[in-house]
């Protein structure tokens, strides 16, 4: 035998707010799947209401149960479904009719309902944008990098920015840094291009088969990979230069043509000239460039294997 509840007041607002409830969660349902539920909502409800109080309840029930167009009356029994007119379908399709009954609705809702408000307005991204929580530990240690004051946390939105920032940054220097290198020293075995990229992809992604320290390693070459580049390039004129004063100075070219010696009645300054022509001739502007990138490239190498060892 049926329990019949004597606070009708409650088992209205209770019967409302679920009935609120189903429209929300199954607003992307068919009709009738809509109406089967609400039905079966109404039996339950109708179920703890003595028989001569049911008129009463369904009628305190329907000035708080959506059902916004007058002429739809709630069903008098159980068994009949609750039907939407044109009006309601119009309605249910104005946003600001629906934000302006939500706020209605919301002060009668318990905890439980309002959380389930607030979770469905997140999933569709209307949600508060969630709140950052910030490490101690991380706030420290970015904190001394930049020498922040102790006082200011960093703006986690400003932050993400920062982020990107930077991995634009790293990314691209990543890409051109490897591709120069492979174009300058085609023989050297260390090659590196495209893995910070697909290391940083992976972990932010949530791969469990790459660690932060793999990510790490990504940065530090390609951090030694221009360091040496830079050193190479401050280095590299001097020591081409020395290599080219050893071949085509005054010194070297005396050196050579008393090496070999001159032949009778042709004066040493001539020897010495012929001898410069002879090692000027393969000397143009695209040989030059080459003799100075090979010497980048063999500078940066040693730096990169003193580095490795």
């Amino acid at each position: 035998m049926a329990q019949h509840r004597s606070d009708s007041a409650e088992l209205v607002a209770e019967t409302a707010n679920r009935l609120r409830m189903v429209q929300f969660d199954l607003a992307d349902q068919e009709p009738q799947v809509r109406q089967d539920y609400l039905a079966d909502e109404l039996r339950r409800a109708l179920a703890e209401v003595p028989p001569a109080e049911r008129q009463q309840f369904l009628e305190r029930l329907e000035d708080r149960f959506p059902s916004w167009d007058r002429q739809v009356a709630v069903a008098s029994r159980a068994e009949e479904a609750v039907p939407r007119s044109s009006v309601d379908e119009r309605e249910l399709s104005d946003a600001s009719f629906l934000v302006s009954r939500l706020t209605e609705v919301l002060p009668s809702l318990n905890e439980a309902e309002r959380q389930v408000v607030r979770d469905r307005l997140a999933a569709a991204g209307l949600g508060p944008a969630p709140t950052v929580a910030w490490r101690d530990d991380a706030v420290k240690t970015l904190s001394a990098l930049l020498d922040l004051e102790k006082t200011a946390a960093p703006d986690p939105d400003r932050a993400l920015a920062a982020v990107d920032l930077l991995m634009t940054a790293a990314i691209d220097l990543d890409k051109m840094i490897w591709k120069t290198w492979r174009e300058i020293a085609p023989k050297e075995k260390l090659r590196e291009s495209g893995k910070l990229k697909s290391n940083l992809a992976r972990w932010l992604g949530g791969d469990e088969d790459i660690s932060r320290t793999e990510v790490g390693e990504s940065l530090e070459n390609l951090r030694r990979m221009i360091a040496s580049m830079i050193l190479a390039i401050r280095n590299a004129p001097r020591e081409w230069t020395h290599r080219h004063l050893e071949k085509m100075s005054v010194a070297a070219i005396e050196s050579h043509v008393d090496f070999e010696g001159t032949k009778l009645l042709e004066s040493r300054e001539v020897k010495c000239w012929r001898k410069y022509r002879e090692l000027a001739e393969g000397l143009d502007e695209i040989s030059i460039a080459r003799e100075i990138l090979q010497v980048v490239a063999e500078y940066a190498g040693r730096i990169l294997e003193g580095a490795r060892t």
